[in-house]
């Protein structure tokens, strides 16, 4: 690909001054055309975002291991993802919570990643008790840390945040529900 590209270079003789980008070029002046070295800088790029999963502002997203499938809005503001919990209790290591009810209402003992984390939220600030969560996006498994907080007020369960969105994700802000879950599973019990 790069010899393809370097035969397109130019050489200009250039026999009177000339403003080039803003840069004054007196004469004679050699220029080598730059365009070419602006597609392969843009080419590496794309290049890079083909293995990106482009997804939309909304995706229906599977905690795996619970196997459970929630709405969640895709926040490129929020550093870390937030998963709904009630009425949460820490100790020993553990964080203690329930699903909201329309989810199963599943109830939960997981490790805790951070005992609390604190957080700037819409409400103020919070601490936060974080756990570490494997997640299905579209095809995509990524292992995320998410806080865990009661977010009954909120129009989505889930918040997918940077830490999740920098694992080989790129957002569509004016698409939603671009990939329902399709990671392959393990069996219950050996994630």
């Amino acid at each position: 690909m790069l010899s393809g590209i370097l035969l397109h270079y130019k050489v200009i003789f250039c026999m009177e001054p000339v403003r080039l980008i803003g840069i004054s070029v007196s004469a004679p002046t050699v220029i080598i055309a730059l365009v070419p070295a602006i597609f392969v800088v843009f080419g590496t790029i794309s290049d890079a975002s083909a293995e990106k999963l482009v997804i939309g502002a909304i995706e229906e997203v599977m905690l795996t291991h619970w196997r459970v499938v929630l709405p969640a809005r895709i926040d490129t503001g929020a550093a870390l993802s937030a998963l709904d919990a009630r009425d949460i209790v820490v100790k020993g290591g553990f964080a203690e919570f329930k699903l909201p009810p329309q989810y199963g209402g599943t109830s939960i003992r997981y490790p805790l990643v951070k005992k609390k984390r604190r957080i700037r939220a819409t409400v103020g600030e919070e601490r936060r008790p974080v756990v570490r969560v494997d997640l299905c996006i579209g095809t995509k498994k990524v292992r995320v840390d998410m806080t865990l907080t009661n977010r009954a007020l909120m129009d989505f369960p889930l918040l997918i945040g940077r830490n999740a969105l920098s694992k080989g994700f790129l957002v569509d802000v004016d698409q939603m529900f671009l990939h329902p879950p399709a990671c392959p599973l393990s069996p219950p019990g050996e994630e």
